[in-house]
């Protein structure tokens, strides 16, 4: 019986699909009307595009309360959000570090919409320069340019991860199988005894 069981048990553990692993991003926007902190997880998509799933942090006026966001879910396609189009994509270009593109990453804070793009293409696979922050008011948008960081802090598609397991892990694999044979074993050599 525990041999059925543990075969049972390898069998379920090694057939479950993978999961995708998330990666981190730690988001910094200076402007001279608003700045933005914030934690951003993504999902990896194909292409090396990463689709944030969501966001916590803070957004602050020149001299005012800071105001917690909200992430607008969007993704690949662009989403109308009604005053604006997103796509919550962060992406790496070729030269530079983790940027968004011109439909940029949707948020919500203090009751209001916001979008954050680049409005400055760097052209040549490059990061853009600038970024404006948009906040939806009556009437329009309350507009303000900057610059905007976007620093991995867990990205599992980085070369810090192996893709094959260190020899430690092995003899643990190994260890275990021999514990499962050894514990089958002794289960056999054990008669049972009902009582009656």
């Amino acid at each position: 019986m525990n041999a059925k069981f543990a075969a049972a048990a390898l069998a379920v553990g090694l057939g479950m699909p993978s999961v995708a692993h998330s990666a981190v991003f730690d988001l910094t926007y200076t402007g001279s009307l608003f700045s933005l902190d914030a934690m951003l997880d993504a999902t990896p998509q194909a292409g090396g595009e990463y689709l944030v799933t969501s966001m916590s942090g803070n957004v602050t006026p020149a001299g005012g309360p800071s105001e917690p966001v909200t992430l607008i879910p969007g993704g690949a396609g662009n989403t109308n959000t009604g005053p604006f189009i997103i796509d919550n994509l962060i992406y790496f270009p070729a030269t530079g570090g983790y940027a968004l593109d011109g439909s940029g990453l949707g948020f919500t804070a203090s009751g209001t919409q916001w979008n954050i793009c680049s409005t400055v293409d760097a052209g040549a696979g490059g990061c853009p320069s600038t970024y404006t922050l948009y906040e939806s008011v009556a009437g329009g948008y309350a507009a303000d340019t900057g610059s905007l960081t976007v620093t991995a802090v867990l990205d599992p598609s980085a070369s810090a991860f192996s893709p094959v397991p260190e020899p430690s892990t092995w003899v643990m694999l190994a260890a275990g199988f021999a514990g499962l044979g050894l514990a089958t074993a002794r289960a056999r050599r054990i008669p049972i005894r009902l009582a009656v």
